[in-house]
């Protein structure tokens, strides 16, 4: 992204195009935030699929980089669960 200066007190009418496109892009990364799912009701959301194939998942240590857990409480990175599964299943 090019950052040019441009006073802050300059009307936006004195912008050039490529000064106003500037202004307004935004950074993707950013934007992107991480979706978490909960339990192991939301691992059955993730995979769609039973209770107990939900808990052989976690079981099973394929998941262990995405699942975060604290006594009771599970705490699932979807996109990083998908991708671990994904790989698992390439092997």
């Amino acid at each position: 992204m090019i950052m040019l200066d441009i006073d802050p007190s300059t009307p936006l009418f004195h912008l050039t195009v490529e000064q106003f496109l500037s202004l307004t892009r935004v950074d993707k990364e950013k934007l992107s935030t991480k979706r978490y799912e909960y339990g192991i009701k939301g691992l059955q959301k993730i995979f769609k699929c039973s209770k107990s194939k939900a808990f052989n998942l976690k079981k099973s240590g394929i998941l262990n980089e995405a699942i975060t857990q604290n006594g009771k409480y599970i705490v699932i990175d979807v996109e990083k669960a998908i991708e671990l599964f994904n790989k698992s299943n390439e092997l």
